[in-house]
């Protein structure tokens, strides 16, 4: 449980940072995600959680 924790909070500081560093740039970064095609947020999207499963798979099997 404290794994978890530690990696909700983790990934709420990343997730807070640049719109607290630079909001106007922020903005237009969302902006621009806006226009993307769903079908290449759906190919990120799936490259990022089967990196992300690859990642916690193999913490597992090292510690």
């Amino acid at each position: 449980m404290q794994t978890l924790l530690c990696a909700v909070g983790l990934f709420l500081l990343i997730e807070g940072f640049f719109p607290l560093v630079s909001p106007e740039s922020w903005k237009k970064m969302i902006v621009q995600v806006l226009q993307i095609p769903n079908d290449k947020i759906r190919l990120v999207a799936l490259v990022s959680v089967i990196f992300g499963l690859l990642l916690v798979w193999s913490t597992w099997l090292i510690f």
